[in-house]
């Protein structure tokens, strides 16, 4: 029987993984015992992390994870379409994650693209789910230069919004999800928003 609060501790399991990584350490290297013991009896990701496919945030490294631990589900933007939602509903319902995080960056190029208009060829499809966000920071920021951060933030709430209204994920009652940022300067994961199962809060 799943126990609430899962969910959060797999998240507090990432964070404190983070903070290794920030420390210069890695991720354990699978031998082939374990490599074979994953093929064997198959895979049971504690997380499904939705994520940028930016080269310099793999969440296996970012979180210090090994082979196996994270189902990670990568896209320019960490933008949500039924594809991603797809995987993310197959991480939970078939293979048993029990957190749903999504994690954008600071600098990222897929927010810039849509702040300055641009995006060439299927482009400019991801760019049309960052849109919103841009546009809700153009009217929220208080200064200009604050503008890309807001969008990248709106966009990664964005994301977990479309993902806690999907029906199967939503029909999980031991699901928690939460969304997050990685500063590329410093490594550092800070969180943004986290909801917990109802039964959790108890």
């Amino acid at each position: 029987m799943k126990q609430s609060g899962q969910g959060r501790a797999v998240l507090e399991s990432l964070l404190e993984g983070n903070r290794a990584f920030r420390e210069g350490q890695g991720p354990a290297i699978a031998d082939r015992t374990e490599i074979a013991r994953l093929c064997n009896e198959g895979q049971r990701p504690r997380a499904a992390v939705l994520c940028c496919s930016d080269s310099r945030v793999t969440p296996e490294l970012v979180f210090c994870q090994g082979l196996g631990q994270i189902f990670s589900i990568r896209t320019a933007g960490n933008v949500v379409s039924d594809f991603e939602r797809g995987s993310v509903e197959y991480a939970v319902a078939d293979l048993g994650a029990r957190l749903v995080l999504v994690m954008g960056h600071s600098g990222c190029g897929a927010v810039a693209g849509a702040l300055q208009g641009k995006g060439n060829g299927c482009m400019k499809r991801v760019l049309s789910h960052i849109a919103p966000s841009v546009e809700q920071a153009i009217r929220q920021a208080a200064l200009p230069e604050q503008v890309a951060e807001q969008a990248e933030n709106f966009n990664i709430l964005s994301s977990l919004a479309l993902l806690r209204a999907d029906p199967v994920l939503a029909s999980v009652p031991d699901l928690t999800f939460a969304a997050a940022k990685y500063n590329t300067q410093t490594g550092e994961v800070t969180l943004l928003q986290v909801n917990e199962p109802e039964n959790s809060k108890a």
